[in-house]
This record gives C-alpha cells, structure tokens and sequence, in this order.
C-alpha cells in the first residue's frame, strides 16, 4: 500500500470517517477515493490539500503521520499525538457541520413558506 495513502487512510479512521463521506466531500466516488488510499491512484499536491483541510490536519502533519505515535502517547485511553493537530478541533468541525445544516434547513423552510403564500395567493 502506498505510504501517504495508508497514512490517509489510518487518519481517515481514527477520525471516524468513512471513504464515502470523504469522497463525497471531494467530489469523487468511493472507489476511486479508495485508489487514492491505497495508491492505485497517484496524488496531487491540490489533492492533498483538499483531503487534509476534509481531515483536519496539516499537510506537513498527514506526511509525518506515525500511527505509532498515537498508541504510543495513549493516556488513560485520551489519544494524543504529541500535540499534533489531528484531533484538535474536532468538536469544531462538528459544530460547523451542524450550523452549515441547519442553516439549509432554515433556508428550505423559508422557500417553503413562500411557495405556500404564492400557492394561497392563486386561490
């Protein structure tokens, strides 16, 4: 497997996310996102930037990624790597997830109010 997609891949994971979410997120289907991890596919640096901004982690952070590193700094089962940035923020992007929904919900919601105003409007 090729190294920087197997890194991709085991920060993918520990993130939680699958390779649809990521893939769809790059506008890519699943089998070919799942070339990129195991280097059917090579990987450009514009790719690469895309993937660690999806993951959360600098891209300088995603070459240097050592999975060891994870378990080796386990601290009663809180995972930390040397105070990388791969699991900071994490509650962030959570949050911006949801505010991004429900601000689309909110924007539906108000198209729907306007359609049922024009449709009792015509009656």
């Amino acid at each position: 497997m090729d190294k920087i997609g197997s890194k991709i891949r085991k920060v993918r994971e520990l993130k939680g996310y699958s390779q649809e979410y990521v893939a769809e997120l790059l506008g890519l289907s699943q089998n070919n996102y799942s070339n990129i991890e195991t280097g059917r596919t090579k990987l450009t640096l514009d790719r690469l930037g895309n993937i660690s901004k999806i993951l959360n982690i600098d891209p300088i952070d995603l070459l240097k990624f050592d999975e060891t590193l994870v378990f080796n700094n386990c601290n009663y089962g809180n995972i930390g790597i040397n105070n990388n940035s791969i699991f900071n923020n994490e509650n962030e992007d959570a949050k911006k997830r949801v505010n991004t929904t429900l601000e689309q919900l909110t924007s539906l919601i108000k198209h729907i109010e306007v359609l049922i105003l024009d449709l009792k409007n015509k009656k």
